[in-house]
């Protein structure tokens, strides 16, 4: 799947400590990003304040929500 213009797919990760799961709603792995190729597969922190739109397995993100990239 591949993101169009603005956006970007982002995977949500989940760390595990132990045997708690923590699930961030503001940090994944950009699986696809048109408008920037550099961030494709980088850690990426985006804005927690908004809802996002679910897509499969991915939330799609406007880029102007990314906040900062590993």
């Amino acid at each position: 799947m591949k993101a169009v213009g603005e956006w970007v797919l982002i995977e949500i990760i989940n760390e595990k400590h132990g045997v708690i799961v923590s699930k961030f709603d503001n940090k994944g792995i950009v699986a696809h990003c048109a408008c920037n190729k550099e961030l494709n597969g980088k850690l990426v922190y985006f804005n927690p304040r908004k809802e996002y739109t679910r897509v499969q397995d991915y939330v799609a993100v406007h880029y102007d929500d990314i906040l900062a990239v590993e």
